[in-house]
């Protein structure tokens, strides 16, 4: 399983009735957004669930991605948004040769200050000088199309890639089916964070969903 999750040959792992354990078996734990803490609460006081998140990969706009994200679920009442994911491999192999040709080789900043623009940061900052610099700091430079062993993908998503090609990506990621994932106590998700882009939609403000976030790199 390890072997295939790092080639990019599997892309998403679901295991049910995981523990806080489960995730040391995938790699190396990282230092996460906005403050630096290795476990993240989702659906506490500091990063809230009541609003929707784009399509987006985990510190997409940093000049170090990781490598997989995971979500285990703690709570998750009736009225929690699922989570919805895109494998942007399969996009780039149904997306036409035209769109292939512009993308390739074409470098793209990704940045916060482009989410900004579209919609409220879920995070509860400790000051709007932390903010600002949050803003600032957080954007960096990556090709639109990438490859891993099993070919090509583009890198790219509505929350955080600025380019002149984003109504042709946009138009692609409408016609997808995503894959849906209903959350129960418990349950472990994993993805490539580099090919899987992932959302979900608000939950409100009194239904419990909460769950534990981990940015993760390959073992060396």
């Amino acid at each position: 399983m390890i072997e295939d999750l790092y080639s990019g040959k599997t892309n998403i792992i679901y295991i049910p009735n995981a523990d806080e354990n489960t995730v040391k078996q995938f790699g190396v734990l990282q230092e996460q957004d906005v403050h630096n803490q290795k476990i993240v609460k989702i659906g506490d006081e500091k990063f809230s669930h009541t609003n929707d998140l784009l399509w987006h990969q985990d510190r997409g706009y940093h000049k170090d991605i990781p490598h997989f994200s995971a979500l285990l679920c703690l709570e998750a009442d009736e009225g929690s948004s699922p989570t919805y994911f895109l494998n942007m491999q399969e996009l780039y192999n149904k997306s036409p040769n035209s769109l292939k040709q512009k993308a390739e080789g074409v470098f793209s900043m990704n940045s916060v200050t482009k989410y900004y623009n579209q919609s409220s940061h879920p995070y509860e900052f400790k000051s709007k000088a932390e903010e600002r610099l949050y803003r600032i700091k957080n954007r960096a430079e990556h090709p639109l199309v990438m490859e891993d062993d099993c070919g090509k993908f583009y890198f790219y998503s509505p929350a955080y890639t600025e380019t002149e090609l984003e109504d042709e990506f946009l138009k692609l990621i409408e016609k997808q089916e995503p894959m849906v994932h209903r959350w129960k106590k418990n349950d472990f998700v994993l993805i490539n964070n580099f090919k899987i882009l992932h959302r979900r939609d608000s939950t409100p403000s009194h239904v419990n969903r909460k769950h534990l976030r981990y940015s993760i790199n390959k073992h060396v």
